[in-house]
């Protein structure tokens, strides 16, 4: 095998050291699916390629938040206060997000959402609030697509325009 073809690869004690980290750290980062890593036997090692991908933010993980985001905002748009239940079709959800997504797809990513949490700054009466909440409360199959349910406060907060910032991350 030549030179260029071989894969390297590296134990979970050379990556520890080399991120810094404690190696309890590192196992945990690849129970969550931080890091992606492969078993071996009885051991784990990491790609050079999938260390990379960790320390840089693996592009498929920031298309997939950007991707989330560009739903949840194009949700709240449609959504109104008092009224948190949207019907959600697969031709909706693809005018919506500029996609040509299969159902499955459509799925997909309402259980994505359904997994995500928003943290969300606003502006109230001159002060400053902040919201953890979940992007989606729940969803269900229905004869014409979807019932999605966003979260109260989450509508509630962006129908105000007191948004600030909002940040998505896994619960």
């Amino acid at each position: 095998m030549n030179e260029e073809s071989s894969l390297k690869v590296y134990e979970l004690k050379e990556v520890s050291k080399l991120l810094k980290i404690n190696i309890r750290v590192l196992r945990e980062y690849i129970k969550n699916k931080k890091i992606k890593a492969s078993k071996i036997g009885r051991k784990y090692v990491i790609t050079e390629q999938d260390l990379n991908n960790f320390i840089n933010g693996s592009t498929e993980e920031k298309k997939a938040t950007r991707y989330n985001k560009a739903l949840l905002e194009a949700l709240l748009q449609i959504a109104d206060i008092g009224k948190e239940v949207i019907e959600l079709s697969v031709e909706d959800f693809n005018k919506l997000t500029g996609t040509n997504a299969t159902e499955k797809e459509v799925e997909a990513s309402l259980h994505d959402l359904l997994n995500l949490e928003t943290i969300t700054k606003g502006k109230i009466d001159g002060g400053t609030i902040e919201a953890r909440t979940s992007v989606i409360s729940s969803y269900k199959k229905t004869p014409k697509g979807y019932e999605v349910e966003l979260s109260k406060v989450l509508v509630s907060i962006y129908k105000k325009n007191m948004l600030i910032n909002t940040k998505i991350e896994k619960k």
